[in-house]
């Protein structure tokens, strides 16, 4: 067995070297405890998960009654569309009857009128949107068919542009070679030597 001393001699040994080797390290104590975790008691960990429970459950209440809101918004916006629908239908069925009769107030004559108007506009601006359609389609079409032949000419006249300067260089003037015969470039001519032109020179 060792003894409580030596332990400590030992520790204070392990201890300097690291501060030495380590600056900064932990320090071992002498103790063989673990270090526990603080422990939460069970009457707090069961609080805790009542609380998020209760939490989930709010949201997913209040998600619920949205829902429910929503669809009771539209199945009443639902039955209140057929209501009117249905009273235009009986409507239009009355004054259909008072017109077939000839019993027809000035109102009732006012209110037709409109009714027809109305109706016959909506005719007119489905048949213009799809005459408005036809149009746009063949502008568009005609649009695409000028800028495809636009950028043709342009390619085309690009390249009649290099062909014509290319032509004009070769045609106009081509590069006259003043060279003698029997002259290598760089070289004095045949026959003669570097001594005779100096002394021509002079």
């Amino acid at each position: 067995m060792v003894s409580k001393n030596s332990k400590m001699q030992a520790t204070l040994a392990v201890n300097s070297v690291l501060a030495s080797l380590l600056p900064g390290a932990a320090a071992i104590t002498g103790s063989n405890k673990k270090v526990s975790k603080p422990r939460v008691a069970k009457a707090q960990l069961i609080d805790m998960n009542l609380k998020k429970r209760l939490e989930l459950q709010e949201k997913d209440v209040y998600l619920e009654k949205r829902k429910e809101k929503r669809a009771r918004k539209s199945t009443l916006r639902k039955r209140r569309e057929e209501e009117f629908e249905m009273e235009q239908k009986a409507k239009l069925q009355i004054l259909n009857k008072h017109r077939e009769q000839g019993t027809l107030t000035q109102k009732e004559k006012a209110y037709l009128d409109e009714l027809a108007k109305r109706n016959t506009k909506k005719l007119k601006s489905w048949d213009l949107e799809a005459d408005v359609k036809e149009d746009f389609l063949e502008i568009q079409a005609q649009i695409l068919n000028d800028t495809k032949e636009s950028s043709k000419r342009r390619s085309s006249k690009k390249k009649n542009k290099n062909k014509g300067f290319k032509q004009t260089l070769s045609s106009s003037s081509k590069v006259q070679d003043h060279r003698y015969p029997g002259l290598t470039p760089g070289l004095a001519p045949v026959g003669l030597s570097d001594e005779e032109e100096s002394s021509d020179d002079e």
